[in-house]
């Protein structure tokens, strides 16, 4: 609970964000029966996240089958992806949840693929499909990875043609795009916490203010890093070690950004940031929240976990719960709320998570940077959500979350896996140990493994990923 000062210094700085940017929150052009909100059932569910800047395009992702974690009686499952019999046989058989209610996408018989919700609003015969499903409830739910101008739109016309309520479970597509915004997430984090809150940061709005940025930078720290601020998962990242570049000419220096940074030559990338990368990194806390109608109470973290990221610009490949000690874990708290509480001010509603850094040579001295928000679902969220719905607080096991997709493996069907593994799955109604898959799509095509780990401990939790890992990648375990 924030003391009623620092509430009223969030309302304020809320209400100068909302003067400054009067269309942030609004969601009235919808129509009247479009708004924020979920209610009980059914929910549509779309796992397409191919809107973000870099990521996979529609129907290439693998953990687009993430969202069916979320799935309950009665709801629908949009994917772009294959389905996947086996997968969706594995949730019905092993961890007894409903049947999957699904409406594939198929590719688009020219042009480039669109994202899901593109597809739901041009192809006559899916928007039926879902304009059914809404005609049969007095309110709908749709709930995307990510909330975005076409999901609002599919909602308004699922409205308009059904005369039925349909809710968001998510911002306002303005509120969307800015939080998840690393440039201007870092500038609120500053305006809220202070200067220190936050790594040095800068924005370059071209190419001569991004070499002169990065050469000025380069003479001072040992890491930097240029980000797109709107991408996610690392795929935006570029780091740059300042011993190679620190001697460089401007020309040469914008010759070595053209050639390291893709996004450089586009027309469109900029502003790009400049970041410091923060080195001696004791811990980094990924807070998870859930961020309900500001009548309905305040933002509630559902968890604090600690990320696991690997290769040089930080890619997310898993969590475990974090363990801060206790001046640390409550000045995560403390600030991790105060922005839900904005967030919430500004019109934020449903799930959101922000990660942050615990620099510095020891924890006496270490600080705490936010580094950035994502106002979506995420790696951490869909695994926690689905866990917190299987378990109840006094059931649930420690558990490590996996989400490695850069491997390189002979490729199997879904089903050898759960051959492979066999007693050391988990299944529901047995004890609370073992593997739980969260995508196939990375088994089988022998690039990635997305899984949860639940043991007694920690510890055991995450032998039981490596031993499933070695099984399913290394031969010589067979």
């Amino acid at each position: 609970m924030l003391p009623q000062a620092a509430r009223q210094r969030v309302e304020k700085i809320a209400g100068q964000v909302l003067r400054r940017e009067p269309g942030l929150s609004r969601a009235d052009y919808f129509g009247p029966n479009v708004r924020v909100g979920m209610g009980a059932a059914p929910h549509i569910l779309i796992g397409d996240k191919s809107e973000i800047r870099l990521l996979a395009p529609a129907g290439q992702d693998p953990l687009e089958y993430r969202i069916a974690l979320l799935a309950r009686d009665g709801d629908l499952v949009v994917l772009a992806a294959e389905r996947n019999r086996a997968y969706e046989g594995y949730l019905r058989d092993l961890l007894e949840l409903n049947d999957l209610n699904v409406l594939r996408i198929p590719p688009p018989e020219s042009g480039l693929p669109r994202p899901s919700a593109y597809r739901c609003l041009e192809d006559n015969a899916i928007f039926n499909r879902l304009l059914d499903i809404v005609r049969q409830d007095d309110c709908v739910t749709l709930l995307s990875f990510i909330s975005t101008g076409l999901v609002w739109k599919l909602a308004k016309r699922l409205s308009d043609r059904s005369g039925r309520t349909v809710l968001v479970a998510g911002p306002p597509p303005n509120l969307t795009q800015r939080v998840n915004d690393k440039l201007w997430f870092a500038e609120i984090v500053k305006t809220v916490l202070g200067a220190s809150a936050t790594p040095p940061v800068y924005s370059a709005f071209g190419p001569a203010a991004l070499v002169g940025r990065v050469r000025k930078l380069a003479k001072k720290w040992e890491k930097l890093v240029i980000k797109v601020p709107d991408s996610a998962g690392s795929a935006g990242n570029f780091p740059l070690y300042t011993d190679t570049i620190k001697d460089l000419s401007a020309k040469d220096l914008y010759r070595y950004l053209f050639d390291t940074v893709s996004e450089i030559h586009q027309q469109d990338a900029y502003p790009l940031m400049v970041e410091v990368w923060d080195c001696n990194v004791l811990a980094s806390p990924s807070v998870q929240l859930w961020i309900p109608d500001k009548e309905d109470g305040d933002p509630v973290i559902e968890g604090i976990y600690d990320q696991t990221t690997a290769g040089p610009g930080g890619k997310f490949v898993g969590a475990t719960s974090a363990r801060l000690d206790p001046e640390h874990d409550k000045q995560v708290c403390a600030e991790a709320l105060t922005l839900g509480l904005l967030f919430q001010n500004l019109g934020y509603f449903g799930r959101c998570s922000f990660d942050a850094v615990l620099a510095g040579v020891d924890r006496e001295s270490a600080q705490l940077h936010w580094i950035e928000c994502n106002g979506r679902w995420g790696g951490v969220s869909l695994p926690m959500t689905f866990l917190n719905r299987i378990f109840s607080v006094e059931t649930m096991p420690d558990y490590v979350i996996w989400q490695h997709s850069d491997l390189d493996f002979p490729a199997m069907p879904f089903t050898e896996a759960l051959t492979r593994l066999d007693s050391g799955l988990y299944k529901a109604g047995s004890d609370p140990e073992g593997i739980i898959f969260t995508s196939p799509t990375g088994i089988e095509t022998g690039t990635g493994l997305q899984m949860i780990a639940l043991g007694w401990n920690e510890k055991e939790a995450m032998n039981l990923a490596n031993r499933a890992y070695r099984c399913l990648t290394d031969s010589s375990e067979r």
